[in-house]
């Protein structure tokens, strides 16, 4: 019988390694909220998105659009953020579906929208730029989020994009 794993991907702020546990995520982009896959599906999934983000419209450069309120009780502010972001959230949200995973789809597809959420740690400002140089892949497990893969975009970024 095989287990289900609770995952997501993220563009975090800074670099992540494999094996990172937290028990609240890091400063982030979500590109797809958490969702259910077979883990007999992650190697396939693995694979894919290694081979596919090179044909991926780059993001690299983000820049804070607006600040707004988030949250089923508008409780977190957030950073609304610009970009070349959807073509990653577009390629993984028909991938994932298509192998099975299943997801709450209120904040994906054309609801999808890009933010970072202010943390103790980090605020991005309105006209900020910043620079996401990597996809990760976090596991949710009881107590805590473990960095399952994470994926390069740096080969990606291009100075003169904006």
């Amino acid at each position: 019988m095989s287990e289900i794993e609770r995952l997501m991907v993220a563009a975090p702020v800074s670099e992540l390694q494999v094996g990172d546990n937290f028990e609240s995520l890091p400063p982030h982009m979500t590109v797809i909220p958490w969702f259910d896959l077979d883990s007999k599906q992650w190697s396939t999934f693995d694979n894919e998105v290694r081979e596919n983000l090179i044909g991926i419209e780059r993001f690299g450069r983000v820049v804070g659009a607006e600040k707004d309120i988030y949250g089923p009780d508008k409780d977190v502010a957030v950073t609304r953020l610009s970009g070349l972001l959807f073509s990653v959230h577009a390629f993984l949200y028909v991938y994932i579906k298509s192998i099975g995973g299943k997801f709450d789809e209120s904040y994906t597809g054309l609801d999808w929208s890009p933010h970072i959420s202010d943390s103790k740690d980090f605020k991005l400002e309105v006209g900020q730029e910043l620079k996401l140089s990597n996809l990760a892949v976090l596991k949710k497990t009881i107590g805590e989020k473990v960095v399952k893969a994470v994926y390069d975009l740096d080969m990606r970024y291009d100075e003169t994009t904006t």
